[in-house]
Parts: structure tokens; sequence; C-alpha cells
């Protein structure tokens, strides 16, 4: 089965099944409903529709208890009118019955399936998505879980780059934080003790730079510090022609080896903070 995301379906119902739209329309300006009488002559799109909705991975369809369960229901509606319409008769036509519940009373399944929907994200970490709660920072920490998640996806998916770009980022970002809680003038004082020329601002630092100081400063391991190194140069992969004048190149390994460095700089940076070593 595909990977659908919320906002796909809902283009969907756009595109095969526009007599929706007014009921969404006077729906979102608060306007009494007036129900889109959808009939067997529909049944393809609506099946399709069906199909689309039941691909949406299920970390997705963050709803509301009383909207997920009008969700549901829009679904049983669905279903139940394609079941009606394979064994009508001509005499006995059959139309799709609205809702009956507030506030979607008087709207058809395929208009609330719209509405609905258009409230679910099109990224959302799984619940298998490693917590970073150590971040003490929850906005940071759902900007890189939902990366950490798209890894994810573009390994299922073997889409190699997609998982070597976001997968080097989200190092970099975790690098950052630690050396920015470790504090500033120490990483600074640090890389000199290395031999290292760096910018003032450790925003500009390179990945490279990021991990030699982390790993006298955050508790990186040398394990973890060679595993990071390895995604060193993912901004190179962003830009086509740096790409090609460098030739950097993404495959399997470079994408194994970006969540396998994700995974390191994370068990490393926890356990520092746990320890009181960061």
């Amino acid at each position: 089965m595909f990977r659908v995301v919320p906002s796909q379906v809902v283009r969907f119902i756009r595109d095969y099944l526009p007599r929706a739209l007014p009921e969404i329309e006077r729906f979102e300006h608060g306007e009494a409903p007036e129900t889109t009488n959808f009939n067997a002559g529909e049944a393809t799109a609506v099946k399709a529709l069906l199909e689309h909705v039941r691909a949406i991975p299920t970390e997705l369809l963050v709803l509301q208890e009383e909207d997920a369960s009008a969700l549901t229901y829009a679904v049983a509606r669905m279903e139940s009118s394609l079941d009606a319409w394979d064994r009508q008769t001509p005499v006995r036509p059959h139309a799709m019955r609205g809702n009956e519940q507030e506030p979607y009373k008087g709207l058809s399944p395929v208009a609330v399936t719209s509405i609905l929907l258009s409230k679910c994200p099109d990224r959302f970490p799984s619940p298998h998505t490693r917590s970073l709660a150590f971040l003490a920072q929850p906005d940071l920490e759902d900007v890189l879980r939902l990366d950490m998640a798209e890894v994810e996806h573009c390994l299922a998916g073997a889409h190699w780059k997609g998982a070597t770009v976001v997968g080097g980022s989200v190092v970099e970002a975790l690098l950052l934080w630690a050396l920015n809680r470790a504090g500033v003038a120490k990483a600074v004082a640090e890389a000199s003790a290395q031999g290292l020329s760096v910018p003032g601002a450790l925003e500009d630092w390179r990945l490279h730079q990021l991990v030699k100081v982390a790993r006298g400063l955050a508790g990186v391991t040398q394990d973890t510090a060679t595993a990071a190194d390895l995604t060193r140069n993912f901004r190179n992969l962003i830009h086509p022609g740096v790409t090609q004048r460098k030739q950097e190149k993404c495959d399997r390994g470079t994408a194994y080896a970006a969540a396998a460095a994700i995974e390191r700089v994370v068990g490393d940076l926890e356990a520092a903070v746990r320890d009181g070593r960061l």
C-alpha cells in the first residue's frame, strides 16, 4: 500500500469529488449546510477516496476524540453507500446519507472527511521515533523528532539523499545544542586548544568542527564522533552544482550512516545530561 498524507486526500476530494466544495465552503463560513447527494455515478471516486484515507499513517490522524469519531462515522457512511450502490436497481437509486451529529450534521461524508483531514498534519513523529526530552526545549524537540521521523520514512522508501541530508542536519542541530548548553566561551576555548580556527558564532561552525569540540566538551565518544563525521558533507548534497563539482553522492551507505550517527549522538548527549556532565 502506498503512503498518503492528509493534504493529499484533501486535494483528491477537490479534484475528483468537487461537488463537495460548496458544502465545505459554507461550513467554513458558518453557514447552514446544504448536503450534496452523491450517487452511484461517483462510486469509483468514493472508493478511491476510501483507499486514500486507509493509506494515511495512523500517527498523522491527530484529532480530538469527537472529530476522530466523526471521521470514523464518515468512512462507515461511504462504505455503506458503496455497498448499496453495488446492489441498487434502476428502480430504487440510493443517495449517500449525510452526517447526523453536530457540528457536522447535514454534511456529506465526503465533505466531513475533507474538513477533518484539513486539521491533520502531514508530518508527525511515529510512536517509534526516539524521545529527545533531555533537550528540555519542547519546540526544538518537536522539530528534530519530525526530522528523525522523516529520515525513517526516507530509509523505508529508499530515498537515500533525503535520509542523508536530513540526517546530517539533525546531527548538526544536536551538536549545536550541546555546545550551546556547555557554553559558547568554553566551546571556543576547546576549539582553540585543539588548534581549530572557528567563527565566533557557533551557528557558523562546520559540522566537523562541532564534532571535534563536542568530543571534548559534550560527552561525545570517539566512536560517535567518527559516526557523526561521516555526515560532514551533507550540506554539499543540498546544492546540485556543489554536488556535481565535488562529486558527492548518496547511497544506502550514506543514508544508514546518517541514521546511525543520530542514534549515537542522541545516546551520548542523553547520558551526558543524565550524569550531569552536560
